[in-house]
């Protein structure tokens, strides 16, 4: 249906639906829901005339009832709508509008709606906790707070509606309000832990220590065999100053309740406010070691100390948190948190072997966690373990054959390996699966570029420059190799040197983009600004590079000095690698010569 639903509520012919209340409602001088549901008297229910209009009334909202199964919320709409101009009291009718518009996020017209099903229908709870939660989440919250009380008048023994109220008054600071709202609770469901804690916040809040330690006393009286809440109250004492309080009762857990590791990280907690380190690492390593502290709070505990471990005066240091994890491994040997938290520790430390051992183990018990997998692959290529490196990407990359970066990654591994073809038809793959990730796309059209490029595929390769530029046009490393693949062919030099120069722009130290810069203004006869180039590439080199020497040697004999374009010539040969077809007779003749490529 093309009609929004707003249309449909607003157009002309379904006005009748709003002869009775469709006013503004005032409620700052309205202090009971039931006198602004009820301002202009109870409402009796409106008959259809005759046993026509009876049948209309039924087929119409049993249409409306089919068409909102099948998903049609605007035919649905309608069909309600035709429904209540047949009878105008139809509080089903009124309610199902009212969700559907709720659904469609058009909730200031849901308002009116489901108003008008609770007018007609005050009795019907969830008619009531809907108008109410539609209330506060348009942020009236006076008047969600007036219709959940009134729920809760008309329904005093659903404690789910008690919990509603209780949420509104905490959310507009009516905290005396809130802890009313829950002793009522209490009356219907006993003491319980989440009750009892969430006053005592209120307590604490308030100011109110008294209050705060009698909502924690009433709890460990009501369940004196559970050890935690003796912990809730002594935490108490510590935070509020009364430490020697606290201590006698984590003493006296960890005496009478052997059973709780929680006890021992209070007790670290204490020693560390008193300052006695060693009882501190003493107690944390305890609850850490203790088989029946919850390996979720060992996470959440560990983790500040990972955090601070670069800090000089850390708690605990790194072979104090190596104790830790090497435990939790070896106490929790089927949990993947407790391997993925040591993979992450000993990367971070730089130990790269025992990280990918802690991920394999991982992947041994979930191999289905893509997430472990990306950081499991990323360590191998860092690791350069090259073989591995594709097997592994091409068993990921089969598990989850809709994640692109899997296949990116084979497509990598064969690169490694040399194997172009296979290469470039796994990077064809991952193109499509990453749409949404444009730098890394564009990373890959760079790499298919080179890839045609060995293949001597020209055409092939530049369009693969130009896709990825599309994507990321400053992608520094593709600009270098389409400025110096198009310097090698003599080809758009205009084009090759604005590309490098871009480069340069950005990355002005890097010396093989510096080369490139070189290469393409010799390529353009510019030999004395190709000199400049060459000799910031030099100074800048850390590493050897036969390219970079030869092509000293070519612009140093352009520019007149052939001695000592002969000495870089010979530097170049001596390295053996990626020197031109030509070098040798460069030397031989002591000339500069031109190397003969193809250029289709």
């Amino acid at each position: 249906m093309s009609l929004s639903l707003r249309s449909l509520v607003l157009s002309g012919s379904l006005i009748v639906v709003f002869l009775l209340v469709n006013g503004c409602r005032s409620v700052s001088d309205l202090a009971d829901f039931e006198t602004i549901l009820f301002s202009e008297g109870r409402t009796s229910v409106q008959e259809p005339v005759n046993g026509v209009a009876s049948r209309q009334f039924d087929f119409y909202f049993m249409e409306g009832n089919r068409l909102k199964m099948l998903g049609d919320n605007g035919a649905a709409a309608l069909s309600y709508m035709e429904a209540l101009k047949l009878d105008s009291t139809c509080a089903v009718c009124y309610f199902e509008v009212g969700n559907l518009l709720i659904s469609n996020g058009e909730y200031a017209e849901a308002e009116k709606f489901l108003f008008e099903a609770v007018r007609f229908s005050p009795d019907n709870p969830h008619y009531l906790s809907l108008l109410s939660r539609l209330y506060f989440h348009l942020e009236k919250n006076q008047l969600a707070l007036q219709a959940v009380r009134y729920l809760n008048r008309l329904h005093p023994d659903e404690p789910d509606y008690l919990f509603q109220q209780a949420e509104i008054e905490s959310e507009m600071a009516r905290f005396d309000d809130v802890l009313l709202t829950f002793a009522a609770v209490e009356k219907l469901i006993g003491i319980q832990e989440f009750l009892s804690l969430e006053k005592h916040l209120i307590w604490r809040q308030k100011g109110d220590n008294k209050a705060a330690r009698e909502e924690l006393e009433q709890l460990i009286d009501h369940y004196p065999s559970v050890s935690n809440y003796r912990l809730y109250l002594a935490d108490f004492y510590l935070e509020t100053g009364r430490a020697d309080m606290a201590y006698t009762l984590y003493q006296e857990v960890a005496r009478e309740f052997p059973s709780n590791g929680q006890v021992h990280f209070s007790l670290a907690n204490y020693y560390l406010s008193q300052g006695q380190m060693d009882s501190f690492k003493e107690s944390i390593f305890k609850a850490f070691a203790h088989p029946n502290t919850p390996f979720e709070l060992k996470m959440q505990r560990i983790l500040p100390f990972l955090m601070a471990i670069e800090e000089e005066d850390a708690d605990l240091n790194e072979t104090d948190l190596r104790t830790i994890i090497v435990g939790l491994r070896e106490l929790h040997p089927y949990d993947l948190q407790a391997h993925i938290l040591a993979a992450n520790f000993y990367k971070h430390i730089e130990e790269v072997a025992a990280a990918r051992e802690a991920l394999q183990t991982a992947l041994y018990i979930d191999e289905s966690n893509q997430d472990v997998w990306q950081d499991y692959l990323i360590l191998l290529f860092e690791e350069e373990t090259q073989h591995q490196f594709l097997t592994e990407s091409i068993k990921a990359s089969t598990l989850f054959p809709s994640n692109g970066l899997f296949h990116y990654f084979v497509g990598y591994g064969y690169l490694f390996q040399e194997q172009n073809k296979e290469a470039l038809a796994s990077f064809e793959t991952a193109l499509p699966l990453l749409a949404e990730n444009t730098s890394l796309q564009s990373q890959i059209y760079g790499l298919m570029g080179d890839l045609y490029f060995q293949e001597n595929d020209t055409e092939k390769a530049f369009a693969a420059y130009e896709e990825s530029l599309q994507l990321d046009k400053e992608n520094v490393l593709v600009l270098n190799n389409y400025a110096y693949y198009l310097s090698e062919r003599d080809l758009h030099l205009d084009k090759a040197e604005r590309m490098i120069s871009r480069v340069i722009e950005l990355e002005g130290t890097n010396p093989t983009y510096l080369d490139t810069y070189a290469w393409v203004l010799f390529k353009r006869g510019k030999y004395l600004d190709a000199l400049y180039f060459i000799e910031q590439a030099v100074a800048n080199m850390e590493e050897d590079s036969a390219v970079l020497w030869e092509h000293y040697g070519d612009i140093l004999y352009k520019v007149g000095n052939k001695e000592k374009a002969l000495e870089m010539w010979n530097k170049a040969l001596e390295l053996g690698t990626d020197v031109s077809s030509v070098i040798e007779q460069k030397i031989a003749e002591q000339k500069y010569i031109p190397e003969n490529l193809d250029h289709d």
